[in-house]
């Protein structure tokens, strides 16, 4: 699998955290009251860092082969990243006390796989 397959869910997912009133902790995805959904829901407005990866996933070929293999790949690269930054797994990260902080985190972790994605390309 390569970092072109990838990518656009990395970035999608990425494009949809950048907006901070839609990131949420504690569930992959919530509704405009706060219910946790899947994130493949139409209702669901918030996700998780991963739930965003699977929101992306969703919207770009939903569970065909080659996205869900991308998504398990994306998936797998925002923990490693995770794991090499903060020394935690993901939802660790996701679920801070923190909210402002852990937001911050996020974002981080999304940069260093779409770095990691560029230098794997170049």
């Amino acid at each position: 699998m390569s970092a072109i397959e990838v990518r656009p869910i990395v970035e999608m997912a990425a494009d949809i955290l950048s907006d901070p009133e839609r990131w949420t902790q504690g569930s992959a995805a919530r509704d405009i009251r706060g219910t946790s959904v899947g994130c493949e829901s139409p209702e669901a407005c918030t996700f998780c860092a991963a739930g965003a990866l699977g929101r992306a996933a969703f919207l770009l070929g939903g569970s065909t082969y080659p996205f869900s293999t991308a998504l398990a790949r994306a998936m797998q690269m925002l923990t490693r990243a995770s794991l090499a930054r903060y020394n935690v797994v993901l939802q660790q990260v996701n679920d801070g006390d923190d909210p402002v902080a852990a937001y911050r985190r996020v974002l981080a972790l999304y940069r260093d796989v779409l770095r990691q994605q560029q230098e794997a390309d170049s």
